[in-house]
């Protein structure tokens, strides 16, 4: 009896306790630092020598080492691949890196290399777009030089080999430290981007029918450009485009195809361009105007919805098929040809018209019974030229529509076939 009142009192204490621990646990999950077991270091201070190190690049399998990169500003980034505050920061970190050029500022990221393989940190980095020194190895050794006992940890390393900033934990205000502490350091970049080449070009001609023009563009910048705009204007719209680019050293390069709606050249016989480059510190350059031709052709009239054959067919238990076969004939150019399967004027799927042969079109698609059963649905057929001009028409699914003449031009093309057949039997 004694033995049972003492274990239900050890109970009672202990169950407490570890409800305590847990909602502890829990609450330290909030704090925007993973934190190591070694919590009792202490951070190095500004103001003291950076222990040298020498790392590898993950990537290039270079060797560097701290010694080696004095005389230009370090960043360190301590982190891991599982770390959600890390994850968080490295969006600001890329802009930050972004703003600068390897010879003014080295950024430099070493994994935790613990959970992590070097595999895992190779496709991390990718993702992630850190485009500077990351290591993989020999963490264990520097995180102890640099007494890191929870990531992400930053520091700053200045051109003499000293530690000018120190940083635990993340948060979107210590992105406005980094911004001051590069800023205050270097000087202000008061040059615009200069363009070396501006180059816009298309196929064999501009039109609705070739709706697209390649872009060859080399700009130059000693801080690294934040953006390229390209206005690109007719004379009813302008549409901004933001291409890709790639960066080597000071220039800027974009060699890039844009292709645009049909219906934004149609009727239109100039488009007009202007390139816009702008640097992190907001210097901006603008290009002049270059003018391409388009060339233009009429639509004449409205697509024409001609036979339809709307059939559907049973797969199992739980799905079946529906097949819309449609005449369609348009002069010019159709910017959309679709069935929208509805029940109750509401989308069940929506389908896009694939040609069948030189006059008709077809669509097909799957349904689940748990959707729609054939009886209830409509297709709805939606064709939409370059000019704008737009049929929309109705059919039932469970009559399975087909017109008259369909039927009289499928039985033209197979009567022949039959009779062929019957004469060779003969």
């Amino acid at each position: 009896m004694k033995r049972k009142v003492s274990l239900i009192l050890i109970l009672v204490f202990i169950i407490p306790m570890f409800q305590i621990s847990t909602k502890m646990t829990i609450s330290e999950a909030t704090i925007e630092t993973i934190v190591s077991d070694d919590s009792n270091l202490k951070l190095l201070s500004p103001g003291t020598p950076a222990p040298n190190f020498t790392i590898q690049d993950v990537d290039t399998k270079e060797w560097i080492s701290l010694v080696d990169l004095r005389g230009k500003l370090v960043f360190l980034d301590m982190f891991a691949t599982w770390c959600g505050p890390c994850i968080a920061a490295l969006p600001y970190l890329v802009d930050v890196f972004n703003r600068y050029t390897p010879d003014m500022v080295q950024f430099i990221s070493i994994d935790e290399s613990g959970s992590d393989t070097e595999a895992l940190v190779q496709g991390f980095r990718k993702s992630e777009n850190m485009d500077w020194i990351v290591s993989f190895n020999a963490s264990g050794v520097i995180w102890d030089d640099y007494q890191v006992s929870g990531i992400p940890t930053f520091y700053g390393i200045d051109e003499n080999g000293d530690i000018m900033y120190v940083q635990e934990g993340w948060g979107v205000e210590v992105y406005d430290d980094w911004i001051a502490l590069f800023g205050g350091l270097l000087p202000d970049d008061t040059t615009k981007p200069d363009f070396i080449t501006i180059d816009f070009s298309t196929g064999t001609e501009l039109s609705v029918l070739e709706p697209f023009i390649n872009v060859d563009l080399n700009i130059t910048e000693d801080r690294n450009v934040k953006q390229i705009k390209i206005a690109i204007s007719t004379s009813d719209e302008t549409k901004n485009e933001y291409p890709d680019y790639e960066k080597v050293g000071n220039y800027t390069i974009i060699d890039q195809k844009i292709t645009f709606d049909p219906k934004f050249l149609y009727d239109e016989t100039n488009l007009a361009l202007v390139v816009t480059a702008t640097d992190y510190w907001n210097n901006v350059n603008q290009s002049t105007t270059y003018n391409l031709p388009i060339t233009d052709y009429d639509d004449t009239g409205p697509p024409v919805l001609g036979d339809v054959s709307v059939s559907y067919e049973e797969i199992d238990e739980t799905m079946f098929n529906v097949t819309v076969i449609a005449e369609i004939t348009e002069d010019l150019l159709l910017v959309q040809a679709v069935v929208k399967l509805m029940k109750e004027d509401s989308n069940v799927k929506v389908e896009a018209f694939e040609p069948l042969n030189a006059t008709h079109m077809k669509a097909e698609t799957s349904i689940l019974y748990n959707k729609a059963s054939p009886d209830d649905l409509v297709a709805k057929i939606v064709l939409e030229d370059v000019a704008g001009n737009l049929v929309e028409e109705s059919f039932n699914v469970s009559a399975e529509k087909t017109s008259f003449s369909f039927i009289l031009a499928l039985f033209a093309i197979i009567l022949p076939v039959i009779l062929i057949k019957y004469r060779k039997k003969k």
